[in-house]
């Protein structure tokens, strides 16, 4: 059989199958997302509701919210159909699966599949890296909130072909798949399998929730501040200072008084202004406070567990405020070996009459960092000699 042939009969099978889709497609009723900051971004991503009579290649899809699914170059490929749980009657095993997709064919091959390319391309080129969720409502999520660098695996697993299909608009990867035990174990599996070819960051939801859910609860604004704090780095002494005075919220007035006494701060804004809170009403509900610290609040809570892991009981146990200082000398180091960091970085572009102006501010830290070490009788990370 000559290759000409077959390419005639694979154009012929493709040609069809779009012709099948695009009749299926427009079949679809407009489906209701259940939040009004939401519909706009399903409307437009073409989610629909598959009615009783359609073509009968997508009878299994009838009665079912359809995700349509769209390759890089913008053509219609195939649909993932989600069953409608209406909460009336309960789900057994007996029933139908929860999501079917578009058998496979020389339109839609799922192994190659990323749900949201299509829109998100452009953005994942422009921002150096992809949010890579599990869903399709979790795309749907992240690009109403302006995260439209977002595609979905529609599953755990990145296969071959998609990774082939990434790789052509970024090398970095930032993984937020569900933030369930499954979860966490697919994303550490794909960092492990993957890391020869993407720089890989991992950013677990810690209460467990996927985007979808955590943006219903938290609402458009809310969900940003979560995951800009969710998705930051190099603060987790920091984290860990403001997750203790919310514990214990009598330390927050000496922990604003000897930052301030030392001139370090929290470099974020929101840490500064929800310290600064309970520093004025320790103890009070977090209520009186703006929608954007409460929320700061809640993502330090549900970090408890990662943030102060059980450790054996000491005789004598410490004082809340022996415990705040251990914890303020861990943030000084941190903030110094940032500090560090981006001196290195500003040596090569700063002129020599400038330099020793840098060299002071940070013997500066290193001074100050030593001496509250030696006043707690801890073993520093940095000492003054290095400098």
């Amino acid at each position: 059989m000559s290759k000409i042939f077959l390419k005639d009969v694979f154009t012929q099978s493709l040609e069809r199958g779009k012709g099948v889709c695009h009749s299926f497609f427009r079949t679809l009723l407009p489906a209701a997302s259940g939040n009004s900051e939401l519909t706009p971004t399903w409307l437009d991503f073409g989610v629909g509701l598959a009615p009783s009579l359609v073509p009968d290649a997508f009878r299994t899809m009838r009665s079912r919210l359809i995700f349509p699914i769209y390759d890089a170059d913008g053509r219609l490929t195939g649909f993932g159909a989600r069953r409608i749980d209406n909460g009336q009657q309960p789900v057994t095993d007996t029933d139908a699966p929860k999501y079917i997709n578009s058998p496979a064919s020389a339109l839609f091959d799922k192994s190659r599949t990323l749900y949201g390319i299509h829109r998100a391309a452009e953005a994942i080129h422009r921002a150096g890296f992809a949010f890579v969720v599990e869903g399709y409502k979790d795309v749907l999520a992240m690009h109403t909130a302006g995260h439209s660098n977002t595609i979905a695996l529609c599953g755990t697993a990145l296969t071959d072909g998609q990774a082939e299909i990434l790789a052509r608009y970024t090398s970095t990867l930032h993984l937020l798949l569900d933030g369930d035990a499954p979860g966490r174990r697919a994303a550490e599996k794909i960092a492990r399998e993957r890391a020869d070819r993407f720089t890989i960051r991992l950013s677990p939801i810690p209460t467990g929730e996927d985007p979808d859910e955590l943006f219903r609860r938290l609402e458009k604004a809310g969900f940003r501040t979560y995951l800009r704090h969710l998705t930051a780095t190099g603060c987790l002494c920091a984290r860990r200072l403001l997750a203790y005075c919310l514990r214990y919220p009598t330390t927050a007035p000496l922990l604003e008084r000897m930052m301030n006494d030392d001139d370090m701060s929290f470099a974020e804004s929101d840490y500064r202004d929800l310290l600064h809170f309970l520093a004025l009403r320790p103890g009070e509900s977090l209520s009186g406070c703006t929608p954007e610290l409460q929320v700061l609040a809640g993502f330090l809570r549900s970090l408890e567990d990662v943030l102060f892991p059980p450790l054996p009981e000491l005789d004598p146990s410490p004082t809340p405020e022996a415990m705040l200082r251990s914890l303020l000398t861990e943030y000084y180091e941190e903030k110094v070996i940032a500090q560090a960091r981006i001196l290195r970085n500003r040596l090569h572009t700063t002129s020599a009459t400038e330099r020793p102006a840098l060299f002071q501010h940070l013997h500066h830290h290193f001074r100050l960092l030593s001496t509250i070490t030696r006043e707690t009788e801890r073993t520093p990370a940095v000492e003054e000699r290095w400098f």
